[in-house]
């Protein structure tokens, strides 16, 4: 807010253009990745003191189920979710390069985490869980979010055969 001020705005019109700048995607992008990896750093801290003799840090490092999947990938799907929002109900413009570079993460996140190889429609189910599913149809956006994945996996799919 302080810096607004500092740049002649005044008092009600700092605090409104701060507010905005905490809100955009790639600022709550961060703090959501942050909040869950703190939220993960506890849990495993807590794993550690309180069962010792039945779990180990590196086990549950190690299991990608679908609770880990859907925590990790959280930031991601909000991420995402905020930008298609934004399109249906104040009519953004997409930020193609962020929506873009949000998809990939999040595959190669699957991807890389997964002891067998995916098809597009498998890392789509893992990234997009039925409780993030019921977000996205809460926000009219799922049919979207389909289809630009579709399109993104396509074009991936040409690029790499291309190559």
């Amino acid at each position: 807010m302080l810096k607004y001020q500092n740049l002649g705005e005044d008092l009600s019109s700092a605090k409104r253009l701060a507010n905005y700048k905490v809100f955009e995607t790639d600022k709550r992008f961060i703090s959501e990745q942050l909040a869950v990896e703190a939220e993960i750093r506890m849990d495993m801290s807590l794993s550690k003191s309180f069962l010792k003799d039945k779990v180990t840090i590196r086990s549950i490092e190690e299991s990608f189920d679908d609770g880990l999947y859907s925590r990790r990938l959280y930031p991601y799907s909000e991420a995402i979710r905020d930008i298609l929002h934004k399109e249906k109900w104040s009519s953004t413009p997409i930020d193609w390069t962020l929506l873009k570079k949000y998809l990939d993460e999040s595959i190669a996140y699957v991807k890389e985490h997964s002891d067998e190889e995916l098809d597009a429609q498998a890392v789509f189910s893992r990234i997009c869980t039925p409780s993030r599913e019921d977000q996205f149809r809460t926000d009219q956006t799922f049919d979207r979010l389909k289809q630009i994945y579709n399109w993104h996996t396509t074009a991936s799919v040409m690029i790499n055969q291309q190559q």
